[in-house]
Protein backbone atom coordinates (compact mmCIF):
# COMPACT_ATOMS: atom_id res chain seq x y z
CA UNK A 1 0.00 0.00 0.00
CA UNK A 2 2.70 2.24 0.69
CA UNK A 3 4.29 2.08 -2.26
CA UNK A 4 0.94 2.08 -4.03
CA UNK A 5 1.21 5.46 -2.43
CA UNK A 6 3.95 6.91 -3.15
CA UNK A 7 3.75 5.84 -6.98
CA UNK A 8 0.35 7.95 -7.47
CA UNK A 9 2.56 11.04 -5.45
CA UNK A 10 4.90 11.08 -7.94
CA UNK A 11 3.04 10.30 -10.83
CA UNK A 12 0.34 13.22 -9.59
CA UNK A 13 3.26 15.94 -9.43
CA UNK A 14 4.43 14.94 -12.90
CA UNK A 15 0.81 14.47 -14.54
CA UNK A 16 -0.74 17.58 -12.75
CA UNK A 17 1.98 20.06 -11.03
CA UNK A 18 3.41 20.07 -14.78
CA UNK A 19 0.74 21.32 -16.32
CA UNK A 20 -0.39 23.99 -13.40
CA UNK A 21 -3.24 22.04 -11.85
CA UNK A 22 -2.63 21.99 -8.01
CA UNK A 23 -2.05 18.77 -6.06
CA UNK A 24 -5.06 16.99 -4.79
CA UNK A 25 -4.88 16.96 -0.36
CA UNK A 26 -3.62 13.39 -0.63
CA UNK A 27 -0.93 14.22 -2.51
CA UNK A 28 0.28 17.48 -0.20
CA UNK A 29 -0.52 15.22 3.41
CA UNK A 30 1.97 12.96 1.39
CA UNK A 31 4.53 15.44 1.03
CA UNK A 32 4.34 16.41 4.34
CA UNK A 33 4.72 12.63 5.61
CA UNK A 34 7.87 12.37 3.86
CA UNK A 35 9.64 14.81 5.88
CA UNK A 36 7.56 13.63 8.88
CA UNK A 37 7.85 10.29 8.98
CA UNK A 38 10.42 9.19 5.85
CA UNK A 39 10.03 7.06 2.97
CA UNK A 40 11.08 4.20 2.00
CA UNK A 41 10.33 2.62 -2.11
CA UNK A 42 12.06 2.02 -5.33
CA UNK A 43 11.62 5.79 -6.37
CA UNK A 44 13.57 7.19 -3.29
CA UNK A 45 14.44 6.50 0.04
CA UNK A 46 14.72 9.42 3.00
CA UNK A 47 15.08 9.86 6.19
CA UNK A 48 12.72 11.62 8.59
CA UNK A 49 13.47 14.92 9.21
CA UNK A 50 15.92 15.50 13.02
CA UNK A 51 19.39 17.41 13.75
CA UNK A 52 17.94 20.76 12.89
CA UNK A 53 18.44 20.17 9.24
CA UNK A 54 15.47 21.54 7.36
CA UNK A 55 16.39 25.39 7.78
CA UNK A 56 19.29 27.22 6.60
CA UNK A 57 20.60 30.20 6.66
CA UNK A 58 22.89 32.96 5.07
CA UNK A 59 25.24 34.89 7.61
CA UNK A 60 27.56 38.03 6.40
CA UNK A 61 30.64 38.44 8.82
CA UNK A 62 32.55 41.48 8.17
CA UNK A 63 36.12 40.78 7.42
CA UNK A 64 39.00 41.37 9.72
CA UNK A 65 42.00 42.35 8.21
CA UNK A 66 44.95 41.02 9.77
CA UNK A 67 47.18 43.61 11.43
CA UNK A 68 50.68 43.61 11.27
CA UNK A 69 53.08 40.92 9.63
CA UNK A 70 54.66 40.11 12.61
CA UNK A 71 51.41 39.68 14.50
CA UNK A 72 49.39 37.73 12.22
CA UNK A 73 50.50 36.23 8.87
CA UNK A 74 48.88 33.43 6.53
CA UNK A 75 50.68 30.31 7.04
CA UNK A 76 49.58 27.63 4.19
CA UNK A 77 48.92 24.43 6.18
CA UNK A 78 47.39 21.53 4.11
CA UNK A 79 44.91 22.78 1.86
CA UNK A 80 44.52 25.84 3.12
CA UNK A 81 45.88 29.32 4.00
CA UNK A 82 45.16 30.28 7.53
CA UNK A 83 45.69 33.29 9.63
CA UNK A 84 48.42 32.25 12.41
CA UNK A 85 49.79 34.82 15.10
CA UNK A 86 53.30 35.33 14.77
CA UNK A 87 55.30 36.56 17.84
CA UNK A 88 51.92 38.06 19.32
CA UNK A 89 51.95 39.70 22.51
CA UNK A 90 48.70 38.36 23.59
CA UNK A 91 48.34 35.00 22.01
CA UNK A 92 50.82 31.86 21.35
CA UNK A 93 50.15 28.62 19.58
CA UNK A 94 51.12 24.73 20.02
CA UNK A 95 50.94 22.03 17.70
CA UNK A 96 47.78 19.94 17.31
CA UNK A 97 48.58 16.55 15.94
CA UNK A 98 46.80 13.34 16.00
CA UNK A 99 46.89 10.36 14.76
CA UNK A 100 44.02 7.21 14.43
CA UNK A 101 43.01 4.55 11.79
CA UNK A 102 45.86 5.63 9.64
CA UNK A 103 45.21 9.31 9.48
CA UNK A 104 46.74 12.51 10.68
CA UNK A 105 44.71 15.54 12.08
CA UNK A 106 47.38 18.51 12.27
CA UNK A 107 46.94 22.03 13.22
CA UNK A 108 47.15 24.17 16.09
CA UNK A 109 45.95 25.20 19.26
CA UNK A 110 45.62 28.93 20.27
CA UNK A 111 46.10 30.23 24.19
CA UNK A 112 45.66 33.16 25.82
CA UNK A 113 48.74 34.56 28.00
CA UNK A 114 47.42 33.55 30.42
CA UNK A 115 47.52 29.87 29.34
CA UNK A 116 43.93 29.08 29.14
CA UNK A 117 42.92 27.51 25.34
CA UNK A 118 40.74 29.68 23.15
CA UNK A 119 40.93 28.05 19.87
CA UNK A 120 42.30 24.97 17.60
CA UNK A 121 41.63 23.70 14.60
CA UNK A 122 42.70 21.02 12.14
CA UNK A 123 41.77 20.17 8.55
CA UNK A 124 39.54 17.06 8.05
CA UNK A 125 39.65 14.88 4.80
CA UNK A 126 38.26 16.00 1.67
CA UNK A 127 36.37 14.14 -0.21
CA UNK A 128 34.21 14.69 -3.73
CA UNK A 129 30.82 16.49 -3.83
CA UNK A 130 28.46 13.47 -5.52
CA UNK A 131 24.81 14.54 -6.07
CA UNK A 132 24.07 11.16 -7.04
CA UNK A 133 20.90 11.89 -8.72
CA UNK A 134 21.07 8.18 -10.45
CA UNK A 135 20.66 6.58 -7.31
CA UNK A 136 17.08 7.66 -6.91
CA UNK A 137 14.69 7.03 -9.35
CA UNK A 138 12.38 9.82 -8.24
CA UNK A 139 15.52 12.40 -9.60
CA UNK A 140 16.72 10.86 -12.48
CA UNK A 141 12.71 10.98 -14.35
CA UNK A 142 13.79 13.30 -17.00
CA UNK A 143 11.67 15.97 -16.19
CA UNK A 144 12.63 16.17 -12.50
CA UNK A 145 16.32 15.71 -13.43
CA UNK A 146 16.06 18.99 -15.79
CA UNK A 147 14.90 20.80 -12.89
CA UNK A 148 18.37 19.46 -10.65
CA UNK A 149 20.51 20.09 -14.01
CA UNK A 150 19.45 24.07 -14.13
CA UNK A 151 21.45 24.56 -11.15
CA UNK A 152 25.40 24.78 -11.10
CA UNK A 153 26.83 23.10 -8.55
CA UNK A 154 28.03 25.86 -6.73
CA UNK A 155 24.58 26.86 -6.61
CA UNK A 156 23.32 22.97 -5.13
CA UNK A 157 26.67 23.50 -3.28
CA UNK A 158 25.01 27.14 -1.52
CA UNK A 159 21.35 25.65 -0.90
CA UNK A 160 22.94 22.62 0.64
CA UNK A 161 23.67 25.23 3.59
CA UNK A 162 21.15 28.13 3.08
CA UNK A 163 17.65 26.90 1.44
CA UNK A 164 14.67 27.04 4.01
CA UNK A 165 13.43 23.30 3.11
CA UNK A 166 9.88 23.23 4.57
CA UNK A 167 8.18 26.47 5.06
CA UNK A 168 10.69 28.46 7.61
CA UNK A 169 10.30 25.59 10.01
CA UNK A 170 13.35 23.69 12.16
CA UNK A 171 11.24 20.61 12.84
CA UNK A 172 8.24 19.95 11.04
CA UNK A 173 5.10 21.18 13.29
CA UNK A 174 1.48 19.03 13.91
CA UNK A 175 0.04 18.66 10.27
CA UNK A 176 -2.97 21.58 9.39
CA UNK A 177 -5.10 22.99 6.67
CA UNK A 178 -2.81 26.34 7.04
CA UNK A 179 0.15 23.86 6.74
CA UNK A 180 -1.67 22.22 3.61
CA UNK A 181 -2.22 25.21 1.79
CA UNK A 182 1.73 26.69 2.12
CA UNK A 183 2.34 23.18 0.22
CA UNK A 184 -0.47 23.35 -2.61
CA UNK A 185 0.51 26.87 -3.50
CA UNK A 186 4.24 26.04 -4.13
CA UNK A 187 5.42 25.74 -6.95
CA UNK A 188 6.09 21.28 -7.71
CA UNK A 189 9.41 22.31 -9.05
CA UNK A 190 10.60 23.77 -6.18
CA UNK A 191 9.31 21.06 -3.94
CA UNK A 192 10.91 18.80 -5.74
CA UNK A 193 13.91 20.40 -5.27
CA UNK A 194 13.75 20.78 -1.59
CA UNK A 195 13.35 17.02 -1.65
CA UNK A 196 16.74 16.61 -3.31
CA UNK A 197 18.66 19.18 -1.26
CA UNK A 198 16.67 17.05 1.60
CA UNK A 199 18.35 13.91 0.50
CA UNK A 200 21.70 15.70 0.25
CA UNK A 201 21.83 16.91 3.99
CA UNK A 202 21.27 13.73 5.15
CA UNK A 203 24.10 12.52 2.80
CA UNK A 204 26.58 15.32 4.06
CA UNK A 205 25.04 16.81 7.15
CA UNK A 206 25.14 13.33 9.59
CA UNK A 207 26.30 14.99 12.81
CA UNK A 208 24.79 15.28 16.05
CA UNK A 209 24.09 17.96 18.40
CA UNK A 210 23.83 20.50 15.27
CA UNK A 211 22.81 24.02 16.51
CA UNK A 212 22.19 25.51 12.75
CA UNK A 213 23.68 25.29 9.29
CA UNK A 214 24.58 28.15 7.54
CA UNK A 215 26.17 29.89 4.65
CA UNK A 216 28.87 32.50 4.81
CA UNK A 217 28.03 34.13 1.75
CA UNK A 218 31.49 36.49 1.68
CA UNK A 219 33.44 33.93 1.72
CA UNK A 220 31.69 31.16 -0.07
CA UNK A 221 31.77 28.39 3.01
CA UNK A 222 29.27 26.33 4.06
CA UNK A 223 29.18 26.04 7.82
CA UNK A 224 27.78 23.22 10.85
CA UNK A 225 27.57 25.09 13.74
CA UNK A 226 26.82 23.09 16.92
CA UNK A 227 25.14 23.14 20.44
CA UNK A 228 27.38 24.32 23.02
CA UNK A 229 29.35 22.23 25.86
CA UNK A 230 28.80 23.04 29.44
CA UNK A 231 31.79 25.02 29.15
CA UNK A 232 30.53 27.11 26.56
CA UNK A 233 32.91 26.01 23.65
CA UNK A 234 31.41 25.66 20.28
CA UNK A 235 32.56 23.64 17.60
CA UNK A 236 32.08 24.45 14.08
CA UNK A 237 33.25 22.69 10.51
CA UNK A 238 33.52 24.92 7.51
CA UNK A 239 33.42 23.33 4.04
CA UNK A 240 34.86 24.98 0.79
CA UNK A 241 33.55 23.83 -2.12
CA UNK A 242 36.95 23.42 -4.96
CA UNK A 243 37.10 21.66 -8.32
CA UNK A 244 33.94 19.41 -7.11
CA UNK A 245 35.81 18.18 -3.90
CA UNK A 246 34.44 19.48 -0.59
CA UNK A 247 37.33 20.58 1.85
CA UNK A 248 36.57 20.54 5.73
CA UNK A 249 38.05 22.56 8.37
CA UNK A 250 36.64 21.77 11.96
CA UNK A 251 37.67 24.56 14.71
CA UNK A 252 36.40 25.18 18.47
CA UNK A 253 35.87 28.71 19.83
CA UNK A 254 34.47 30.12 23.81
CA UNK A 255 30.78 31.88 23.03
CA UNK A 256 31.78 33.61 26.42
CA UNK A 257 35.32 34.77 25.56
CA UNK A 258 35.88 37.86 23.54
CA UNK A 259 39.65 37.08 22.55
CA UNK A 260 37.96 33.84 21.10
CA UNK A 261 34.81 35.06 19.42
CA UNK A 262 37.64 37.73 17.80
CA UNK A 263 39.89 34.82 16.54
CA UNK A 264 36.99 33.32 15.31
CA UNK A 265 35.86 36.01 12.79
CA UNK A 266 39.51 36.16 12.08
CA UNK A 267 39.99 32.83 10.72
CA UNK A 268 36.80 32.95 8.87
CA UNK A 269 37.30 35.84 7.37
CA UNK A 270 40.87 35.42 6.14
CA UNK A 271 40.47 31.53 5.19
CA UNK A 272 41.71 30.80 1.59
CA UNK A 273 41.90 27.80 -0.38
CA UNK A 274 45.36 26.48 -1.56
CA UNK A 275 45.89 23.14 -3.06
CA UNK A 276 48.82 21.11 -0.67
CA UNK A 277 52.05 20.24 -2.98
CA UNK A 278 55.66 19.17 -1.78
CA UNK A 279 56.97 22.42 -3.44
CA UNK A 280 54.95 24.15 -0.92
CA UNK A 281 57.43 22.70 1.65
CA UNK A 282 60.60 24.19 -0.25
CA UNK A 283 59.57 27.68 0.36
CA UNK A 284 57.97 27.24 3.82
CA UNK A 285 61.46 25.83 4.63
CA UNK A 286 63.35 28.45 3.08
CA UNK A 287 61.40 31.50 5.60
CA UNK A 288 62.38 29.17 8.01
CA UNK A 289 66.06 28.95 7.81
CA UNK A 290 66.20 32.96 7.59
CA UNK A 291 64.80 33.19 10.71
CA UNK A 292 67.39 34.13 13.84
CA UNK A 293 68.46 31.35 15.88
CA UNK A 294 66.43 31.88 18.60
CA UNK A 295 63.15 32.20 16.24
CA UNK A 296 64.12 28.61 15.17
CA UNK A 297 64.25 27.27 18.10
CA UNK A 298 60.76 28.99 19.22
CA UNK A 299 57.27 29.97 18.68
CA UNK A 300 57.52 31.22 15.00
CA UNK A 301 60.06 28.41 13.69
CA UNK A 302 57.70 25.57 15.18
CA UNK A 303 54.57 27.39 13.40
CA UNK A 304 56.72 27.27 10.09
CA UNK A 305 58.29 23.81 10.63
CA UNK A 306 54.60 22.76 11.39
CA UNK A 307 53.43 24.12 7.88
CA UNK A 308 56.14 22.59 5.70
CA UNK A 309 55.64 19.35 7.45
CA UNK A 310 51.60 19.27 6.71
CA UNK A 311 52.73 18.86 3.02
CA UNK A 312 54.93 15.77 3.82
CA UNK A 313 53.20 13.67 6.71
CA UNK A 314 54.99 10.99 5.93
CA UNK A 315 58.31 12.51 5.81
CA UNK A 316 59.57 12.13 9.56
CA UNK A 317 62.55 13.95 9.07
CA UNK A 318 60.01 17.26 9.36
CA UNK A 319 58.72 15.90 12.88
CA UNK A 320 61.88 14.73 14.34
CA UNK A 321 63.76 17.97 12.79
CA UNK A 322 61.14 19.83 14.79
CA UNK A 323 61.16 17.82 18.17
CA UNK A 324 64.89 18.80 17.98
CA UNK A 325 64.68 22.31 17.58
CA UNK A 326 62.36 22.75 20.09
CA UNK A 327 64.50 20.99 22.67
CA UNK A 328 67.12 23.36 22.16
CA UNK A 329 64.86 26.47 23.01
CA UNK A 330 63.46 27.37 26.03
CA UNK A 331 59.75 27.07 27.59
CA UNK A 332 58.47 24.81 24.62
CA UNK A 333 57.26 21.65 26.89
CA UNK A 334 53.56 22.25 25.88
CA UNK A 335 54.89 22.19 21.93
CA UNK A 336 56.65 19.18 22.54
CA UNK A 337 54.01 17.47 24.61
CA UNK A 338 51.58 17.49 21.66
CA UNK A 339 54.78 16.31 19.39
CA UNK A 340 56.39 13.65 21.24
CA UNK A 341 52.56 11.75 22.04
CA UNK A 342 51.81 12.31 18.14
CA UNK A 343 55.02 10.63 17.40
CA UNK A 344 54.85 7.43 19.84
CA UNK A 345 51.41 7.29 18.38
CA UNK A 346 52.53 7.13 14.68
CA UNK A 347 56.20 5.81 15.11
CA UNK A 348 56.68 4.29 18.74
CA UNK A 349 59.54 6.80 19.60
CA UNK A 350 59.57 9.99 20.57
CA UNK A 351 62.61 11.65 18.08
CA UNK A 352 64.04 13.49 21.27
CA UNK A 353 67.29 14.20 21.11
CA UNK A 354 67.12 13.52 24.63
CA UNK A 355 66.57 10.09 25.12
CA UNK A 356 69.95 8.72 24.22
CA UNK A 357 71.41 11.15 27.59
CA UNK A 358 68.38 9.63 29.81
CA UNK A 359 69.84 6.05 29.03
CA UNK A 360 72.93 7.07 30.96
CA UNK A 361 73.66 9.21 34.25
CA UNK A 362 77.16 9.50 33.15
CA UNK A 363 76.22 10.92 29.75
CA UNK A 364 73.96 13.00 31.51
CA UNK A 365 76.27 14.51 33.20
CA UNK A 366 79.04 14.73 31.28
CA UNK A 367 76.34 16.45 28.35
CA UNK A 368 74.99 19.32 31.65
CA UNK A 369 78.79 19.68 32.40
CA UNK A 370 79.17 21.53 28.96
CA UNK A 371 76.08 22.74 27.86
CA UNK A 372 76.96 26.05 27.55
CA UNK A 373 80.32 24.81 25.07
CA UNK A 374 77.63 22.75 23.48
CA UNK A 375 74.71 25.43 22.96
CA UNK A 376 77.45 28.25 21.51
CA UNK A 377 78.74 25.48 19.20
CA UNK A 378 75.49 25.08 17.99
CA UNK A 379 74.84 28.75 17.51
CA UNK A 380 77.73 28.78 15.27
CA UNK A 381 76.92 26.04 13.33
CA UNK A 382 73.12 27.68 13.01
CA UNK A 383 75.38 31.03 11.93
CA UNK A 384 77.00 29.32 9.27
CA UNK A 385 73.81 27.66 7.83
CA UNK A 386 72.37 30.47 7.93
CA UNK A 387 75.18 32.13 5.37
CA UNK A 388 75.10 29.53 3.70
CA UNK A 389 71.55 29.73 2.59
CA UNK A 390 72.06 31.68 -0.57
CA UNK A 391 74.30 29.16 -1.64
CA UNK A 392 72.59 26.31 -1.43
CA UNK A 393 69.26 27.69 -3.09
CA UNK A 394 71.55 28.71 -6.17
CA UNK A 395 72.41 24.68 -6.24
CA UNK A 396 70.75 22.71 -9.24
CA UNK A 397 68.02 20.09 -8.33
CA UNK A 398 66.19 17.31 -9.89
CA UNK A 399 63.07 17.87 -8.61
CA UNK A 400 61.38 19.86 -5.61
CA UNK A 401 62.18 16.47 -3.49
CA UNK A 402 65.65 16.09 -3.91
CA UNK A 403 65.75 20.11 -2.83
CA UNK A 404 63.87 19.29 0.37
CA UNK A 405 65.59 16.62 1.48
CA UNK A 406 68.73 18.20 0.59
CA UNK A 407 67.82 20.79 3.20
CA UNK A 408 66.56 18.16 5.67
CA UNK A 409 69.55 15.54 5.42
CA UNK A 410 71.96 18.56 6.03
CA UNK A 411 69.91 19.66 9.48
CA UNK A 412 69.73 16.22 11.11
CA UNK A 413 73.39 15.82 10.00
CA UNK A 414 73.96 18.66 12.57
CA UNK A 415 71.98 17.32 15.63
Amino acid sequence: MKKYMVFVFFMLLLTLFSVGILVSGFSGHFYYTIFKNGVSSEYIQIGPAKNNVLKGGVTKIKKKNLTGKRIWSKSHMNNFLLPIPFSHPLIYVTPYAKYKYNRSDIGFRFYSSSGAEVFRFFEKDNFLFKTEIDQNKLFSIPIIRNIIYEKSQGQIFKDLFSKNLFFDHNIIPEFSKELLFEILKTDWKELVYNLFIFKLRQRYLTYDRIEKITWYDNYHLGSILFIADQTGEREEILFKLVEGVIYPIYFAANNWNAQSKKIREIFITNLDHKHTSKDSSVSIYGDYRVLSYRDQIGHDGMVLLMSAWSHHQDDKKFLKEMIQRLERGEDNQEQLRALYKYALERYKQTFSSKDKVLKSDSVKSKIESGIERELLEKRKQEDEEIKNYQELEEMDFNSADDKINYFLDEALKKE
